[in-house]
């Protein structure tokens, strides 16, 4: 088990801003009409997840 402890932040969201930029996170691409991650945006998860 592993504690982490986070710092909780408002951040004010307005209809078409840019979440990935607001929230500092990665852009996933998905294949068309799927869900699942594919392998190029896993590695970009794994990053964020050390």
């Amino acid at each position: 088990m592993v504690d982490i402890a986070l710092k909780q932040t408002k951040v004010e969201i307005e209809e078409g801003m840019d979440l990935a930029k607001t929230l500092n996170i990665p852009i996933i691409y998905f294949d068309l009409d799927k869900s699942n991650i594919r392998p190029d945006a896993a590695i970009e998860i794994a990053k964020y997840c050390r």
